[in-house]
């Protein structure tokens, strides 16, 4: 099955703004422990399901007509305590929010400045085959940090 990447990109977007960032479309917990989102539109499915807190690990898959198409996996954890994590994760989620620009959809955008927290992603790849890391520093002191990879699922 050969999947448009554009309407891939485009969907994966839009799912990342209706879940976890917004709060939005949290399920039942697949698995023991897990947080759980969903999103739905026409032939495509979004979950990502991840498991943890100050170091979490998780995955996203999308399906297209039933068939796992794209998946990323990813895994980071809180680097300093000087700030709750409710507040440092707190942060994050609205970086995630944000326009993309010119990056795939697949976490925040390269930089994104509130006050004296910034946000910093980078990736290699596209969303074929990608790896990224992305950082969340408050007055200059790294707070967080995730790893994530993923790409086509192919059978």
């Amino acid at each position: 099955m050969k999947i448009d990447l554009g309407r891939l990109g485009d969907f994966l977007k839009e799912a990342g703004l209706e879940t976890y960032a917004s709060g939005g479309n949290e399920v039942e917990s697949t698995r023991l422990a897990s947080y759980d989102h969903k999103y739905e539109k026409g032939d495509w499915i979004y979950h990502d399901t991840y498991f943890g807190g100050e170091r979490f690990i998780g995955e996203e898959i999308i399906y297209y007509k039933e068939k796992p198409v794209w998946g990323m996996n990813y895994y980071g954890w809180v680097e300093s305590l000087e700030i709750s994590k409710e507040e440092t994760y707190g942060f994050l989620k609205q970086s995630l929010l944000q326009d993309c620009g010119d990056l795939m959809p697949v976490r925040g955008p390269k930089e994104y400045i509130s006050g004296t927290w910034k946000y910093l992603n980078q990736q290699e790849g596209n969303l074929e085959k990608f790896s990224g890391e992305e950082n969340v520093y408050m007055d200059g002191v790294l707070m967080h940090r995730t790893y994530y990879r993923g790409g086509l699922v192919v059978k």
